[in-house]
């Protein structure tokens, strides 16, 4: 019987937060989000290949010039955060660090 509980709650916690995850999805996909850096800023984009693949491609915009770099990230939610994971800059074919964002659902911003 405690093993079935336990089953039970762990199952409610996993769909729990799959509905989270979705909701973020369904509000930051094929968005144009803005990150204020001192400059000129970093700009972000969230979407779904058509194979299923979860994309973030990463901005860093220039003064003079339209963008200064660019990196496509593969990307996972976890609560209420972003994971950028396996970045590669689309300039130079460097591999790029990852990086997180706290997404605050109530503001609706990353």
């Amino acid at each position: 019987m405690k093993l079935k509980t336990t089953i039970i709650a762990f199952s409610f916690l996993l769909a729990t937060t799959s509905v989270a995850q979705d909701k973020i999805f369904g509000e930051i996909e094929n968005k144009t989000w803005f990150e204020n850096n001192e400059f000129a800023g970093i700009t972000l984009v969230f979407y779904k290949t058509t194979n299923g693949l979860l994309k973030a491609i990463r901005q860093i915009n220039g003064s003079g010039v339209p963008v200064i770099s660019s990196g496509i990230y593969d990307f996972e939610i976890e609560n209420d955060t972003i994971y950028l994971l396996n970045g590669l800059n689309l300039n130079t074919s460097e591999k790029l660090d990852g990086l997180k964002y706290v997404y605050k659902i109530e503001l609706g911003s990353c």
